[in-house]
Formats: structure tokens, C-alpha cells, sequence
């Protein structure tokens, strides 16, 4: 299969698509453990602060009571594209708040993993932090703005990066992911 960048929208019920928001982003929420990184995006020479929270990981395994509720996002888009799934990898989330000094700050251009693998990127809310993908000589081709319920499907071995919100807060959550079209 070659590499690929694909974008759907409203796969998820609306009710999910809410819950998802109101869980992660009301401020109501004491469950949901976040860890502060001074910079999520390590290969910078500069700060890119936000929070992080893995729900799921194969190596080491760990998973939480969360784990089902996220996945959720991944069966759902799989079966709806007839993908079955073979192993999930990491699931995380990231959440980084607005970056007013400067809206070009973005993350290091990078790949999640070096393993073969996809990845799902789901977008809690609407925001300004738009998803960056390149070519191996990292020229970009092409942009993703976030928008609430929005799935970025994409080859795993694509560079990627996160442009900084100047606006309001920007919460994904990505899976790294393996799988079979059917």
C-alpha cells in the first residue's frame, strides 16, 4: 500500500463526539491524569509546553479504565472503513494550550514510531493548531486543521508535526495502530 494522508469527518456518533469533549475538556474532569511536559515536542530547540495522558501502551502493556472508552474512536472508524485491526500500540493524548507569543511554534517534525504501523489522529475540538505532514526531505505537502470529530488517517511513516494554537486550547488523541483492509 503506498503511503497515504486521508481525512474523514462525522464517522463518530455526535454523543461520543461530545462526551469525548466534555470529558477531556470541561474543566469539570478530576479523573483524567495529565502529565505537564515543558516540551512534547523533545527534538526542539525551544519550549512547546503541554499535557499528555497514555491510556493504552503494548510495550511496556499498560492500560487504564479509560482504555475502552478511547478505543471506541478506532473500532468505529475501522469498521466503517473495513479495517480490521490487528494491534494497537499506543494510545495517548495530547493537550496544549494556546501559544500567543508566536503562532508559527510548532513541534518537531517527526514520526511516532520507526515500526511499520498507521496512525489514527482523532480531534476533540475545533482549533488553529493545524497538523503538518511532509515528505522525507521534510517539504510540506500538506495541512490539517482541527475540527471537532475529525479523523486523520495516515502511513505511519509519514513526517508529521502540531502547529501551536494562538486561539484556544488543542486536544488530539492518536493511535498508533496496525491493520489489514478488508
Amino acid at each position: 500500500m503506498k503511503k497515504f494522508i486521508e481525512v474523514y469527518d462525522n464517522v463518530i456518533p455526535k454523543e461520543l463526539v461530545k462526551g469525548y469533549k466534555n470529558l477531556l475538556l470541561s474543566g469539570k474532569n478530576d479523573y483524567i491524569q495529565w502529565s505537564y511536559k515543558t516540551n512534547i515536542s523533545e527534538n526542539t530547540s525551544y519550549n512547546f509546553p503541554g499535557f499528555s495522558h497514555v491510556f493504552f501502551r503494548k510495550n511496556p502493556e499498560f492500560s487504564n479504565d479509560y482504555s475502552n472508552y478511547f478505543n471506541q474512536i478506532l473500532n468505529i472508524f475501522c469498521f466503517n472503513r473495513n479495517i480490521q485491526i490487528k494491534d494497537i500500540t499506543l494510545g495517548r493524548i495530547f493537550l496544549q494550550l494556546p501559544y500567543y507569543k508566536d503562532k508559527t511554534i510548532r513541534s518537531a517534525i517527526h514520526i511516532d514510531s520507526t515500526l511499520s504501523h498507521w496512525v489514527c489522529l482523532y480531534y476533540v475540538n475545533n482549533s488553529d493548531g493545524d497538523t503538518i505532514f511532509y515528505d522525507n526531505n521534510k517539504k510540506e505537502i500538506k495541512r490539517i486543521s482541527p475540527k471537532k470529530g475529525r479523523i486523520v488517517f495516515f502511513d505511519g511513516s509519514i513526517f508529521h508535526s502540531a502547529n501551536s494554537s494562538s486561539k484556544k486550547h488543542r486536544a488530539v488523541i492518536n493511535f498508533n495502530f496496525t491493520g489489514k483492509i478488508l
